[in-house]
């Protein structure tokens, strides 16, 4: 039998999305959005938070430019430091974030040319489900 190499490919369940997960108190990106913003090289990412437009801003970097300011991107992210520096509430950001509710890469004064934006007004509130 031949082996046959699998090749990475983006499925129907991979989107373009960004999630952040209350239990977890972290965020993912998904690999569509990944690839298709030419991510794959980024090692970092750096957040900011705005309370008065209810938005997230976040770049990705391929080197730690500011080393008390960048987190190592893995597939999750830790959101502790931005929710205890910013006293944000996990459940008041937590969702998925689909195309119409991410800007980018938009050019933030003083904070990066390249930051994403995640609108938080816009997520989608998974409804629980309940067990009968």
């Amino acid at each position: 039998m031949a082996l046959i190499v699998v090749k990475k490919t983006l499925t129907s369940a991979s989107c373009y999305k960004i999630r952040i997960n209350e239990k977890l108190k972290a965020i993912s990106f998904g690999s569509k959005f990944i690839q298709m913003e030419h991510l794959d090289q980024a090692n970092y990412v750096r957040f900011a938070y705005d309370d008065e437009k209810n938005i997230i801003a976040f770049e990705f970097l391929k080197e730690e430019t500011v080393s008390t300011e960048c987190f190592k991107l893995n597939k999750v992210v830790t959101l502790s430091s931005l929710l205890n520096y910013c006293n944000i509430n996990i459940k008041d950001i937590a969702g998925v974030y689909s195309k119409n509710a991410i800007e980018g890469p938009v050019d933030i004064p003083g904070f990066s040319k390249n930051a994403y934006l995640i609108y938080i007004n816009k997520r989608e509130i998974p409804v629980k489900k309940s067990v009968k």
